[in-house]
């Protein structure tokens, strides 16, 4: 019997809109759920929204560099909300990616990338749902 509980969504969080977008566009065309927040302040609402977060939530990719809240507080803050869910965070700072590995991110995304290195690493962590 097939799994009755919805697929986890893929939460990018990325202030640059044209970004947000690409990498949006991108996952649902290979078929994963995504949310979308544009700061780190709404990315803790969507995760609020979401509890327990690891029940609704396959993936975060996270960009470092936000306004109101940077990303690296973002985990801060939400370190126990974000138990179990990986975290792949995403910077153009070399600086900003060590600390978020030491912080306890997943995995680490320097930008400029390409979409398909992108989805690879996403795949790593967060299996699309079968169609």
């Amino acid at each position: 019997m097939a799994d009755p509980t919805p697929a986890r969504a893929v939460l990018v969080v990325e202030d640059h809109p044209i970004l947000r977008h690409l990498l949006v566009t991108a996952l649902r065309d290979h078929g994963y759920p995504v949310l979308e927040a544009h700061d780190g302040l709404a990315a803790i609402h969507v995760i609020e929204q979401h509890e327990p977060a690891a029940s609704h939530l396959g993936l975060i990719l996270l960009d470092l560099m936000l306004p109101v809240i940077n990303g690296l507080e973002l985990m801060a803050a939400l370190t126990e909300h974000l138990a179990g869910v990986p975290i792949v965070a995403m910077s153009g700072s070399l600086e900003y990616l060590e600390q978020a590995t030491a912080a306890g991110a997943t995995a680490t995304l320097a930008k400029p990338f390409d979409l398909s290195t992108m989805l690879a690493l996403v795949g790593q962590y967060c299996a699309p749902p079968e169609s």
